[in-house]
């Protein structure tokens, strides 16, 4: 089991560099971006491979885990996530202890589903949507400790 999950986690951290790296930028862009990331790593608390190291994510049809390690985080993840059903049940298990944060689930038709602040531990249901490929983004803001959630089809 230790295998698939890190293997998943791995096609997973695949899937966004190929998406990262499959956008064809203009020149200026690509100027901007080597001017600014210096500075903008600089600003972060952690280094993007720390970040990496610590997030953990299992993608696979209907099932979809993360589990952010401890530490202070501010990033903004975007995963896709095949959903067979229509709606689906997001359970939050461990919340930061500070900071704010927020999960949205949008389904194949790019509607939003669900809105969730990363305050309370909980299950919620989406609303319903559209089967197919859908969005999972988190976004944390100064969170300390820990947040793990699961979704899984309805």
């Amino acid at each position: 089991m230790a295998g698939e999950s890190d293997t998943a986690t791995h096609e997973s951290c695949q899937n966004r560099e190929a998406d990262l790296t499959s956008r064809a930028m203009p020149s200026r862009a690509v100027l901007a971006i080597a001017l600014l990331l210096p500075l903008t790593l600089t600003a972060c608390r952690k280094s993007v491979s720390d970040v990496i190291s610590d997030l953990h994510v299992s993608n696979r049809t209907d099932t979809y885990t993360y589990q952010l390690d401890p530490g202070t985080h501010s990033l903004t993840t975007r995963d896709h996530w095949h959903n067979t059903g229509t709606t689906a049940t997001l359970e939050i298990e461990i919340v930061p202890t500070s900071g704010i944060g927020s999960i949205t689930i949008q389904d194949a038709s790019n509607g939003t589903v669900l809105r969730q602040n990363v305050t309370e531990t909980g299950t919620f249901e989406t609303d319903s949507g559209q089967a197919g490929d859908w969005i999972i983004t988190t976004i944390l803001s100064n969170a300390e400790g820990v947040l793990k959630f699961s979704i899984k089809k309805k």
